[in-house]
């Protein structure tokens, strides 16, 4: 199977240069900087230690396309920098490529990545007693097709990510901890079917399997967190007018585990965005999301995670925007009594100096609450930044 999958990811990525050879070739990226303060660098709830923080990240595009076909490679670089936790420095980067071969109602597709990343200790999945944020390592590869008939539409594809954490330090006792228990391979295959029986209204009906297995099990590990599990959802993508467009679905997703120690789980999964415009110079969109993501919390096979979100955009002028935004999250951890709650504010600005040139502010306010006889401190983080985007 990986044999097959990796050589038609090949196949499709070497032939849809060629397939877009009718077509010149365009670069495109940006670079930007940014300097700014955190008020808890560690994401803990004592102690806090607050610092100054450079970042400089740039990504460069590579694309073509034609009737025949498209083609795209990218690079991308992210460097987080601190005054003085120096510990605490990432230098994160990515690089992949994707591409399609058109036919006659449809398309071939297959594209892959790798990067390098560096967990935030903000999120709830982060080790926060580690001397250096972990660093894992993500190659992602896809392939698939898409068709139409008529007035209907089938895409079918196949993901598999594999995720490798590095070990790190206690940063107290400096004992080794090893994560090699959180390396994993993730393998997704989607179906879907869209109809249109509106101009303004499609659609749609969803399953898609997922198998996930873990490079460890016992004794190497604690338990066996390998599962297999699937996701059955309708949903309608919609632009009832020029002012309100946007994608919901709701279903039922379930999930079965390879160890006796953990009961089957199943729950219901949405995942949905609203984009109103009200003039010219607003936007506002809302988004929601339940789902299952994996735990990294010691004898939890699982978490439901809920999310909600709104965001609005507004231009003063043509080249001054200012924005804001809300968001909060629950995680619930199946086989422990602990609840997670996350929530996030923040206001932003950017002004426009040149036609690919802006200037931009932010302050962002995080916080995390827990819940339950197994959960664990809370913090409190703002990060105010300044900095420049350039794009070309």
């Amino acid at each position: 199977m990986n044999k097959l999958f990796f050589a038609s990811t090949a196949l499709v990525l070497a032939g849809a240069p060629f397939a877009a050879q009718a077509q010149d070739w365009t670069v495109k990226g940006n670079i930007a900087g940014s300097v700014g303060t955190t008020e808890n660098v560690l994401a803990s709830a004592a102690n806090e230690t607050s610092d100054t923080v450079y970042g400089l990240s740039g990504k460069v595009v590579l694309g073509t396309e034609s009737d025949g076909g498209s083609f795209s490679a990218f690079a991308s670089a992210d460097l987080t920098h601190y005054a003085d936790v120096d510990d605490e420095n990432a230098d994160d980067y990515a690089f992949g490529a994707n591409g399609a071969i058109k036919f006659d109602g449809g398309s071939v597709f297959a594209g892959a990545s790798h990067a390098l990343n560096t967990e935030d200790r903000r999120k709830i999945t982060a080790r926060r007693d580690t001397r250096n944020p972990t660093e894992f390592t993500v190659d992602s590869f896809d392939a698939g097709f898409r068709t139409r008939l008529g007035a209907v539409a089938f895409s079918a594809r196949v993901d598999y990510v594999t995720s490798d954490y590095e070990d790190g330090r206690h940063r107290i006792t400096n004992a080794l901890i090893d994560q090699d228990s959180r390396d994993r391979g993730t393998w997704t295959e989607t179906f879907r079917i869209t109809g249109s029986p509106d101009a303004d209204v499609s659609v749609f009906g969803e399953v898609a399997f997922t198998q996930v297995d873990y490079d460890l099990a016992p004794p190497a590990a604690i338990h066996n967190r390998d599962s297999e599990g699937y996701t059955a959802s309708v949903g309608a993508t919609f632009d009832i007018t020029d002012q309100i467009t946007g994608e919901i679905s709701a279903g039922w997703s379930g999930r079965s585990f390879d160890s006796p120690t953990f009961d089957d789980v199943s729950d219901l999964v949405i995942d949905g965005s609203l984009t109103i415009t009200p003039s010219s110079e607003t936007t506002l969109v809302l988004s929601a999301s339940r789902g299952f993501e994996e735990s990294t919390v010691v004898l939890s096979p699982i978490t439901v995670s809920t999310a909600v979100g709104f965001t609005v955009t507004h231009d003063i002028t043509p080249d001054f925007q200012v924005a804001a935004y809300v968001s909060q999250s629950w995680d619930d951890h199946e086989n422990r009594d602990r609840q997670d709650t996350t929530g996030g504010a923040g206001v932003s600005v950017a002004f426009k100096v040149a036609p690919n040139a802006e200037i931009t502010g932010a302050y962002d306010f995080s916080t995390q609450d827990s819940e339950g006889i197994h959960g664990v401190p809370g913090y409190d983080d703002g990060r105010l930044t300044v900095g420049f985007k350039i794009g070309f």
